[in-house]
């Protein structure tokens, strides 16, 4: 067995572990990259890619702002300790009650449908500090070479194309209101450089149009984190900066979510048992392909396997044979993976590596109940959500 992964030994499974230590780094990079580009800037943790409390207290505690898309989230936010001047609140489930909230504490609130607009006209006889209006990016238009056919155009935001984003802007003047912000949030599915360099060059050529006087700009997220090979936070700062023709610079907002995350988190399952079926062998295990794949999209995985060190030593032979990695679930398409080598054997156990952004978030309360989450730091492993039972469930329930 790998020394270096003994301590997933300690771990009861299924469970999610989350790297507190790679994630503060990816955290205080991000605030580097973008204070050496920018006079005032802000990274606003995207909360829904993973809200576990644990995580959302220590963007708080390193200066981080939450970025937030319901009602729920914002509350969550507040629960956590997020003063409402740190939040940014995006996104079409906002409610009127949170909305007029998050403008009379500060907060950067940008306008997503009609309706808000209609909302402001009770914020009469104040003008919100940080109002934005989110911009429709139509990669089929301005960054052709960064979308997937079908995939060029975006639901969200208003269209600068077909004048809507002019009359959102006129409709909020009329309220006796400006609008200080640009929310320009669209992740690419190439995650390229050049992909939010037209982006802000978009936010500009629409600021002059309109004679907008931005006091900020909020690029979104969507951002690749430490990857070899790709776009580092550094090198996405300097190309927004390059791109953003404004003297002086507005602040710059970003939303990183997955770009924090997603290295950070871990998903270790165990197995179960084995049995011979149809030329096969099938491994039942503890964990689910609903926690790490719950779109049934994933090929390929990261991960590494911890062998239960009472087994024998595996014959050759043994390694030809086709094995599935298949989930508890009652489900036929609950298969993890098919793979032949190691042989697999119950109370093995198999680490996930970059598994917990969005899916952990994304897992269902489906015959097995949210599972553990730990926590890494230092030497250290803690326990910082404990699996639901019963009691959880029906809580909140009629019976």
């Amino acid at each position: 067995m790998d020394k270096d992964l003994l301590w997933v030994k300690q771990l009861e499974t299924p469970c999610f572990i989350f790297e507190e230590d790679q994630f503060v780094q990816n955290l205080l990079a991000w605030g580097d990259a973008l204070q050496s580009q920018f006079p005032d800037s802000i990274v606003a943790y995207s909360v829904k890619t993973n809200p576990l409390p644990y995580i959302l207290r220590i963007v708080r505690e390193h200066g981080g702002y939450a970025e937030v898309v319901s009602y729920d989230e914002f509350h969550l936010a507040k629960r956590v300790g997020f003063p409402v001047s740190h939040i940014v609140y995006n996104g079409p489930m906002k409610d009127r009650e949170t909305f007029l909230e998050a403008l009379r504490h500060d907060a950067y609130v940008n306008i997503e449908n009609p309706r808000e607009i209609q909302w402001l006209r009770e914020f009469q006889g104040l003008q919100p500090k940080h109002l934005g209006v989110r911009l429709n990016i139509d990669f089929g238009e301005i960054s052709p070479e960064d979308a997937q056919p079908g995939e060029e155009a975006s639901r969200f935001g208003f269209s600068f194309a077909n004048g809507a984003f002019a009359e959102a802007v006129r409709s909020i003047q009329a309220c006796g209101f400006s609008v200080q912000g640009i929310h320009a949030h669209r992740k690419s599915m190439t995650r390229s450089l050049r992909g939010y360099q037209n982006i802000c060059r978009y936010v500009t050529r629409v600021a002059k149009e309109l004679e907008l006087p931005l006091s900020y700009v909020d690029i979104g997220g969507g951002f690749y984190g430490n990857m070899s090979g790709k776009p580092s936070s550094r090198e996405y700062a300097e190309a927004i900066q390059k791109s953003l023709c404004f003297d002086p610079l507005p602040t710059i907002l970003v939303e990183p979510g997955s770009a924090l995350i997603a290295a950070p988190m871990e998903y270790c399952t165990t197995v179960l048992d084995t049995k011979e079926l149809n030329g096969r062998t099938i491994c039942p295990c503890d964990g689910s392909r609903l926690d790490i794949d719950p779109f049934f999209h994933k090929s390929t995985y990261q991960y590494d396997v911890i062998a239960e060190e009472s087994h024998p030593a595996p014959t050759e032979e043994a390694g030809d044979r086709e094995q599935l990695l298949a989930g508890f679930t009652c489900l036929e398409q609950d298969g993890i993976m098919q793979m032949k080598a190691p042989i697999l054997r119950a109370g093995d156990r198999i680490l996930f590596y970059r598994e917990g952004a969005y899916t952990m978030g994304l897992t269902p309360n489906f015959i097995r109940l949210q599972p553990r989450v730990y926590v890494r730091h230092g030497g250290r492993i803690e326990l910082i959500r404990d699996a639901w039972g019963t009691e959880e469930w029906i809580r909140q329930c009629v019976f």
